[in-house]
């Protein structure tokens, strides 16, 4: 008897059917278009953030300088009260994930991933706000709280509170790197990248920079080329000598091809002399004989006196030789000083 699991076993409970793809299509386009707009609006607001713009926390009858008026120019105020500089993260968040639904095309999912996904993303903002609030605080600054805002600043201290407790040093660096790792889940979870994500990245950005440098390279070679043609220079490929003209050989490859000249040099006994009607004059090479043997290098060898022949012979003693006579190396300054004069 053929036992069937739990998913294979037919069960009357109806089966929930699936929307179409157009519907889903429509869905991800509303709701990526709202996101787009909403991180476009975010990040202009706190690109053109002005401290005398009137806010929530300035009281001021100036003229608005923000580019998102006055809605803008409160929530950027609040944004940077609150998260400091981190603030920029969930603005770029939001316009990729707006981009990404709008690019791709629609899944069915059992479950919606966009609640945990947000709540990564504000995770990761907290951890970034930790992480700036360890950077000096810059005179331009026009809060009292630091870079990472007053949820990152309070975040920070809490847990430089635990170093603190233990007497080790540095504790704001280890709380700024605590910050770091936080962010860094966090961004991973807000775009649920893996390891091979990373890889892929990688490889695009060494292949962005390929093209980059092969595009350099052209327009290096399109300089001499046009160039030689607004000169005048009807030569469109440069030739190996007029490219290798401003190059230096190495020592060795000089010697090297020096000896090479020289072994393929043949002995030239009779040469034609050019003649004067200007045609290429024709060498002439004589074939190579072979050397007869001579007795006269035999006759006339320069002969060796036979001292080791000769038996009790000994070499004269050094004092026979005379004493020098001793030199005089005493400087005549006045002859020097003639010399010199001559030598001007």
């Amino acid at each position: 008897m053929i036992r069937m699991s739990k998913r294979t076993q037919p069960t009357d409970e109806p089966v929930a059917k699936q929307p179409p793809l157009w519907r889903l299509r429509a869905r991800d386009v509303i709701f990526g278009g709202i996101m787009l707009v909403g991180g476009l609006f975010l990040l202009t607001s706190l690109l053109s953030y002005n401290p005398l713009d009137p806010s929530w926390n300035v009281a001021s009858d100036n003229d608005i300088r923000n580019v998102m008026g006055s809605p803008g120019a409160g929530l950027a105020d609040l944004a940077l009260q609150l998260f400091g500089w981190s603030a920029g993260f969930p603005a770029i968040a939001t316009i990729l994930w707006g981009g990404i639904l709008i690019w791709r095309m629609p899944r069915h999912r059992s479950h919606s991933i966009a609640p945990s996904r947000w709540l990564f993303a504000f995770i990761g903002t907290l951890g970034m706000g930790m992480c700036l609030s360890a950077l000096p605080i810059p005179a331009t600054w026009p809060f009292p709280t630091g870079l990472g805002g007053s949820l990152g600043d309070l975040l920070a201290s809490f847990v430089a509170q635990g170093p603190q407790a233990l007497d080790l040093p540095s504790a704001d660096i280890i709380a700024a790197g605590v910050g770091f790792l936080i962010a860094l889940l966090g961004v991973f979870m807000t775009f649920g990248l893996r390891s091979g994500d990373i890889a892929s990245a990688a490889d695009v950005a060494s292949l962005a920079w390929a093209t980059v440098r092969v595009w350099i390279d052209a327009l290096r070679g399109i300089g001499p080329s046009i160039a030689r043609i607004f000169g005048g220079n009807s030569e469109t490929e440069p030739t190996v000598e007029r490219r290798n003209a401003g190059r230096e050989d190495p020592p060795l490859r000089k010697a090297m091809r020096a000896a090479a000249r020289v072994d393929d040099t043949p002995e030239v006994e009779d040469i034609a002399e050019p003649q004067a009607t200007g045609v290429a004059a024709t060498v002439k090479v004589a074939a190579s004989r072979k050397s007869r043997a001579s007795g006269r290098d035999v006759r006339e060898a320069q002969g060796a006196l036979p001292f080791a022949k000769t038996k009790g012979f000994k070499l004269p003693r050094l004092d026979l030789l005379a004493k020098p006579a001793v030199r005089n190396d005493a400087v005549d300054e006045a002859a020097l000083r003639q010399n010199a004069e001559l030598l001007q």
